[in-house]
């Protein structure tokens, strides 16, 4: 089986179901992550904190995260 995936997701794959993970014989790109949401909802006070939330998370999860 060949996956290509973040290192996050294919580590804790590895680790649930005992698999194990090759570095690509090809140079790859970094994984970009982005979240995103109606323009509409934009300011409302819930959305603001669910982005934040959502920031915060990803910051103890992803090694090196894009401000």
């Amino acid at each position: 089986m060949l996956i290509s995936t973040s290192g996050l997701l294919a580590d804790r794959f590895c680790e649930q179901f005992n698999l194990t993970m090759k570095p690509l014989p090809v140079a790859f790109p970094d994984s970009k992550y982005f979240v995103s949401w109606p323009k509409s909802i934009e300011k409302d006070p819930a959305v603001k904190w669910f982005r934040t939330l959502i920031e915060d998370v990803a910051k103890t999860l992803i090694p090196y995260p894009e401000p």
